[in-house]
């Protein structure tokens, strides 16, 4: 089964079961191409589907012809298409549509909004914690066990023999760690926050304009990868402790820094 038969047999039948991830590469995917090479039948089917998933009420319009259009209505129907698509992502989410280029749809553990400016993502809806954890056994580690944030995990790779300066913040509901850490010319600022209970994690805003993304898993717990030019942000949630990590390393060492965390 192709993509367009299984497109039309979502539209038709109630049993294939495409999830709104799934249309929605579909869609990012076909609209990737070159103009000339896009499938607009699919384009139509995709912005159908998802706004039945959405419930959202689309203008009239033919979105599934029962024929392949000739040249000249396919290229109306592409700006059709088009207007279409554009109403469709501003009434669902107000998000800007990024390019499967530069947005990598492999994101499955995190619930992640883009906009023109900054990214949102609900850390809370993410549940996961990992298997185990190394022992308190380097001077950060024993100094943030120290101030009750423990167990942690750590890029210790990087941090070691690394300048390090941190700042504690201690409320009612959780207990903060601002680490700045200096190796060479690179820096990393990483925000350790340790809530009294898991309920308390939720959404987080960054600032700026995404250009990359990866999620990467180590062991048991997946860690964000995002790339705003000029910086790029690790984040991940283990059971009650949020991280959030901001490095001037270029994205393929963030991601090695991000593979080296335990």
């Amino acid at each position: 089964m192709n993509i367009k038969e299984a497109l039309i047999k979502c539209l038709t039948e109630e049993g294939l079961g495409l999830s709104k991830q799934e249309i929605e590469k579909m869609l990012y995917d076909e609209l990737e191409k070159p103009e000339d090479e896009v499938d607009c039948e699919i384009v139509d089917m995709c912005i159908e589907l998802l706004a039945e998933i959405d419930h959202i009420k689309l203008p009239d319009t033919d979105v599934v012809p029962p024929a392949p259009p000739v040249p000249a209505r396919k290229k109306k129907r592409w700006k059709a298409a088009l207007l279409v698509a554009a109403i469709f992502v501003l009434m669902v989410s107000a998000t800007i549509v990024v390019s499967a280029q530069v947005f990598h749809f492999d994101i499955v553990n995190y619930v992640v909004e883009l906009f023109s400016d900054h990214v949102e993502v609900d850390y809370g809806e993410t549940s996961q914690q990992a298997d185990n954890y190394l022992p308190a056994d380097t001077d950060l580690r024993k100094e943030l066990e120290a101030h009750e944030i423990s167990p942690v995990l750590l890029p210790d790779e990087f941090l070691k023999d690394a300048q390090i300066q941190v700042k504690y913040q201690v409320t009612e509901l959780s207990k903060h760690a601002n680490i700045h850490a200096v190796k060479g010319s690179d820096s990393i600022d990483m925000t350790i926050t340790q809530y009294i209970m898991k309920d308390l994690i939720g959404e987080g805003e960054h600032q700026g304009k995404i250009v990359d993304s990866r999620e990467i898993t180590v062991g048991d717990i997946a860690i964000l990868v995002l790339d705003f030019g000029d910086r790029r942000t690790i984040s991940f949630v283990d059971n009650c402790t949020q991280y959030i990590l901001e490095t001037t390393l270029n994205m393929d060492k963030a991601i090695q820094l991000a593979e080296s965390i335990q």
